[in-house]
């Protein structure tokens, strides 16, 4: 895989991550046309972004004729990552995990875990599942490590 490979997956991979930086920082982006229901358009969104992100992933795989091969370590990182996210969303809640704050929803402060530990639970949850994903495959590796970074730039930017 060369550099311009490479380019090619990372514009694939951003627009979730642009999406989100937008929401933190211009809100009112989304209540100019959703001026009700800003927290169910941007779940709504979140699940559209999954489908699209499984979309690529499976581009990349017929691409580079990458193959499943499951194995235990990759499956327990899968579980470990979404029983994570599920719990932050159980925590959280839909208004707290999707932006309510910056709609003027009353939310709880969380200070139990994870939020003890980590500022950004959720993203660790999705980058554990993702690297479980490619532990189970023949993939050299490419895109969890784009997802990593793009991940953690998200996080940084965000928050």
């Amino acid at each position: 895989m060369n550099i311009i490979d490479i380019f090619y997956w990372i514009l694939l991979l951003s627009p979730e991550r642009i999406f989100y930086i937008v929401v933190n920082y211009n809100p009112h982006v989304i209540t100019n046309f959703f001026p009700k229901n800003e927290v169910r358009f941007i779940s709504k969104m979140c699940l559209f972004f999954k489908m699209y992100q499984a979309g690529i992933f499976y581009l990349y795989f017929i691409n580079y004729d990458i193959n499943f091969n499951f194995s235990l370590l990759g499956t327990l990182l899968i579980l470990k990552g979404q029983l994570l996210n599920l719990y932050c969303f159980y925590l959280l809640k839909e208004e707290g995990i999707f932006y309510g704050n910056q709609y003027n929803k009353k939310l709880p402060w969380i200070t139990s875990f994870p939020y003890n530990i980590l500022n950004n639970p959720q993203y660790l949850g999705v980058v554990i599942s993702i690297w479980g994903l490619w532990f189970n495959t023949t993939d050299p590796y490419t895109i969890p490590i784009l997802s990593s970074v793009l991940y953690y730039m998200g996080a940084k930017i965000e928050f």
